[in-house]
């Protein structure tokens, strides 16, 4: 299953969604900043993969262009990618 962990507000989250699938990739499900939520990406990211793991999904590999939301999913994505 491929899961998005994002800091775009749930307002865009299926835009999002949609943008990901037009290139072909199926998402099985989305977690986004909740509104109103002014926090850094890494506490929001933080939170969300907490509830990707209650929610019991695995992460297998972990894309981010910031390097500290990265240090968030290393400890529990084998493969993490900046």
């Amino acid at each position: 299953a491929i899961v998005l962990i994002t800091a775009r507000g749930e307002a865009i989250a299926e835009a999002t969604r949609a943008q990901v699938e037009s290139f072909g990739i199926p998402v099985s499900a989305i977690y986004a900043r909740p509104e109103g939520d002014n926090r850094v990406d890494w506490k929001v990211k933080t939170e969300a993969l907490a509830k990707f793991l209650a929610d019991g999904f695995v992460p297998v590999i972990a894309f981010d262009d910031k390097a500290r939301n990265c240090e968030v999913f290393a400890p529990h994505c084998p493969t993490v990618l900046v």
